[in-house]
């Protein structure tokens, strides 16, 4: 017996559209595991899933992890800018001694992301939204299945402008970066706060969405210190 999950430990922010690549590999490797290949599962949830003919909105969901290539990699965890943002105004430390039994010592923001990689990752993530925004979906509800892609895009793409703006910050001292940074991260996160609860409605019951959302809020809030601070 084999048991997926998909875990939120600030709810599950994902919608079901970021997750079906995941729960097709999954299901095809658990049941032909000899003859498994990637471009097969694509294929099929392009055709019968994203319905999405003409071009693949299965490999456009799945580039948008390439941006995580862009960082420097040294980090204990697969969410390296989610791990990122842990940071504060204030402090990079991300990982501290108390992970020293496994051999990880004190790791800083600065250790895992740089301006270059940033920069990078949000050019690529720019790229992915044109894409996914130009892709004909035949499915149900197809208007809203975008949307709800092109959201948790922007969450993901606010991410790494939070973690860059910390990092311009904390280390590079860039306060031009920085006053570019400030009202875009802001604007990012009110969108969310804008159009979560629906869409989040659309696919799931009434509660649920509160953990993140209220995640959101304190990032908001951190955020809103910093300036009201300097």
């Amino acid at each position: 017996m084999v048991m997926q999950s998909t875990w939120g430990d600030t709810g599950n922010s994902q919608f079901m559209e970021m997750e079906y690549p995941g729960l097709y590999v999954f299901g095809t490797t658990s049941w032909n595991p000899m003859n498994f290949q990637l471009s097969t599962v694509l294929d099929y949830l392009d055709r019968y899933v994203y319905c999405s003919e003409h071009d693949s909105m299965a490999r456009a969901i799945c580039e948008i992890s390439d941006a995580a290539w862009f960082s420097k990699g040294k980090v204990p965890d697969c969410h390296i800018y989610n791990f990122a943002n842990k940071a504060t105004f204030e402090n990079g430390l991300l990982w501290n001694g108390r992970h020293d039994h496994a051999g990880i010592p004190q790791i800083y923001l600065w250790d895992v992301i740089d301006e270059y990689g940033s920069e990078r990752a949000l050019k690529h993530i720019e790229h992915c939204r044109e894409r996914i925004a130009s892709i004909p979906m035949g499915c149900k509800n197809g208007d809203i299945e975008r949307e709800k892609i092109l959201l948790n895009l922007t969450m993901f793409e606010t991410v790494v402008k939070s973690c860059y703006l910390k990092l311009c910050v904390l280390r590079l001292k860039d306060e031009e970066t920085e006053a570019r940074l400030i009202p875009e991260v802001l604007e990012g996160w009110n969108i969310v706060l804008r159009d979560y609860k629906r869409l989040w409605l659309t696919e799931n019951r009434e509660s649920g969405h509160e953990i993140f959302l209220n995640f959101v809020q304190k990032k908001i809030m951190e955020l809103e210190t910093y300036v009201n601070r300097k």
